[in-house]
């Protein structure tokens, strides 16, 4: 038995023990929480960035720049609002892209270019 298997059982075992223990962290550490919730986030959203860029680090596909912070994933074939609608934005899409094995599609843009690149497409369909 390796240990993640291990770490289950014993989890199941004592799963009301465990599930109150985490209650009673939780509700004295909030501070804490939320910084291991922004970290987890953030190192989600730069994998999943950097996945899609074509240097393997997140950059803009259009201008280069590597603020992790602006950048976001655009759908190439301008195809994505069902898609968003049904499995949710931010951090819950780079979620269901890492669970999807990061399905092709998109490129990284910053939030300039996405929004230079929405506004080119409704030029040509006006």
């Amino acid at each position: 038995m390796d240990i993640k298997e291990y770490r289950r059982a014993y989890y199941l075992a004592n799963k009301e023990k465990s599930d109150e223990y985490h209650k009673r962290w939780v509700k004295k550490h909030p501070k804490q929480r939320r910084v291991h919730i922004l970290k987890c986030n953030r190192k989600k959203k730069t994998l999943v960035l950097g996945h899609y860029s074509f240097i393997g680090l997140p950059e803009c596909a259009y201008c280069g720049i590597r603020d992790v912070d602006v950048l976001c994933l655009d759908h190439i074939d301008n195809d994505g609002g069902g898609l968003c609608r049904r499995e949710g934005s931010g951090i819950r899409f780079y979620t269901w892209i890492v669970k999807n094995n990061f399905p092709a599609g998109y490129q990284v843009l910053c939030a300039n270019c996405n929004l230079k690149k929405e506004i080119s497409r409704v030029r040509e369909v006006t």
